[in-house]
């Protein structure tokens, strides 16, 4: 009898403290969850490139300009122009060339999506590109003929371009021996007082 009286508050001692295990245990699957939500977010926003941070410069065309490409190649046909610049777009080797002309795969498809605007909606195109474009068109020559116009443009709407590589001499951190060259051309004269007065003073 007195073995059994014993036997039930252990049982339900470890009934209730099997409930607080899993309660503890669910606890920390929260936390762990939630935790590695943040580390997967924090992350992500590490990983955020800068040039997500660039904004593009709004380019209109110019209300003023003759169209005088359509006088000399005739007008431009919506759709096809639509699908020659989404041709433009998916070619890899128009992607690679502007990767080398500092254009990652963020600032390509802003710089797209504004030149196709520019081409689309202004009622006057550049004659230049109006002829290259009507010329493709017609199969006398390649979508690539495009690339010269479209970077052109890309230099509108991303003015960093221009100084790709000053900016990448400014940002270099790496060699502070080359930092600030015209005060480290100075030539500077040090002038050192010692005595017991500036001692005194220090003390």
């Amino acid at each position: 009898m007195a073995c059994s009286r014993i036997r039930i508050p252990l049982l339900q001692t470890w009934a209730v403290s099997r409930q607080l295990v899993n309660i503890t245990a669910k606890k920390d699957k929260n936390y762990f969850s939630s935790s590695s939500c943040f580390q997967k977010r924090k992350k992500e926003v590490k990983q955020k490139s800068l040039s997500q941070l660039i904004v593009p410069v709004p380019i209109a065309p110019n209300p003023d300009d003759i169209n005088a490409g359509a006088e000399i190649a005739g007008m431009l046909p919506k759709e096809d122009l639509l699908r020659l610049l989404n041709q433009f777009q998916q070619s890899e080797e128009i992607k690679l060339l502007a990767a080398e002309n500092g254009l990652d795969a963020h600032l390509f498809h802003q710089a797209f999506l504004s030149f196709r605007r520019f081409c689309i909606d202004g009622d006057a195109m550049p004659t230049e590109l109006h002829i290259v474009i009507s010329d493709i068109l017609a199969e006398a020559d390649h979508v690539h003929s495009l690339f010269p116009y479209y970077y052109e443009h890309a230099r509108k709407v991303f003015p960093h371009l221009d100084c790709v590589e000053d900016l990448k001499k400014i940002s270099d951190l790496t060699i502070p021996a080359s930092w600030y060259p015209e005060a480290r051309a100075m030539n500077r004269q040090f002038i050192f007082h010692a005595g017991p007065q500036f001692i005194s003073l220090l003390l």
